[in-house]
């Protein structure tokens, strides 16, 4: 005689099978293995919510068949707390000697298109770099339905930091046009800078010196536009000596004279008051020839 047909049993089909196995990150996706029957071939897919969990979706799914029954080993991923809407999965931050900070963020949301993730606005987490702006933005879709992983870069200012300087001394030469007379000058330092007093008017090269300072910084103060021209001393100056001579001959007075500021370079963050700067000082003689 021929043998019966199998016969398999199951308890109530559409039912969870075992028990839940959870693995929950803090900056990464949950993730739970979760087994049901059911006769239905298509029961559990690809994207489908896991029950009581609304926001946590199948992304890999095994079906085995047993007769007429459909048995699921599935892994779902996302949020295991239905109310959480984006989480940090990783940062990096850059605090050069020069230039504008930044931060890089990966974070993965639910709602890419919120206006707390979009260009201009402060950083997302909250209380945090209070002058970090929002200024580029990557999306990236992720293997898990309704999850998007975005890529934000920040710069403005993380906090203070020294100013980078940089000086120039270099001697400017000049041939006047009639003679000149030069008596023996003492530099900033206390040397003799010869002349020739005995020899009277002559004709004449000059080196005079010509020294610039320029410091950058980040600043959340805008930079002092107004105050060209205009006297202005940098912090810790260098020494400068300021000569003087006579001469019958033509010569030029500089106005304004001493420490000045000479230029001003900056980069606004769009819309933001968050400046990076370069105020370039020289030290302007107050004489030179003609």
């Amino acid at each position: 005689m021929p043998l019966p047909p199998q016969v398999i049993s199951f308890g109530a089909l559409e039912e969870q099978i075992g028990g839940l196995r959870w693995r929950v990150r803090p900056n990464d996706f949950d993730s739970c293995f979760y087994s049901v029957d059911s006769t239905n071939e298509a029961f559990v897919s690809p994207g489908a919510s896991m029950p009581g969990y609304p926001i946590m979706k199948a992304v890999d799914v095994a079906a085995n068949q047993l007769g007429d029954v459909w048995v699921f080993d599935a892994e779902y991923k996302g949020f295991k707390t239905a109310s959480e809407t984006w989480r940090l999965f990783q940062q990096s931050e850059n605090t050069p000697s020069e230039g504008f900070d930044s931060i890089s963020l990966s974070i993965a949301t639910r709602t890419p298109d919120d206006p707390i993730f979009a260009r201009g606005e402060l950083s997302p987490l909250a209380g945090a770099h209070s002058q970090m702006y929002i200024m580029d933005v990557a999306k990236e879709p992720t293997e898990i339905a309704g999850y998007t992983l975005l890529a934000l870069q920040l710069r403005g200012q993380i906090g203070s930091k020294p100013y980078t300087r940089r000086v120039n001394a270099a001697a400017q030469t000049f041939s006047p046009s009639v003679n000149w007379a030069m008596a023996n000058q003492t530099n900033a330092l206390g040397e003799t800078v010869y002349g020739w007093p005995s020899e009277g008017s002559q004709p004449a090269e000059l080196s005079i010196p010509k020294l610039v300072v320029s410091d950058s910084f980040v600043t959340i103060t805008e930079p002092p536009f107004g105050g060209i021209p205009g006297n202005a001393i940098p912090a810790d100056a260098p020494d400068f000596t300021e000569f003087t001579f006579w001469t019958t001959g033509g010569y030029r007075y500089h106005w304004p004279h001493g420490w000045r500021r000479a230029s001003i370079n900056s980069e606004q963050l769009p819309g933001k008051q968050v400046w990076f700067v370069t105020i370039t000082y020289e030290a302007q003689q107050k004489i030179l020839p003609e």
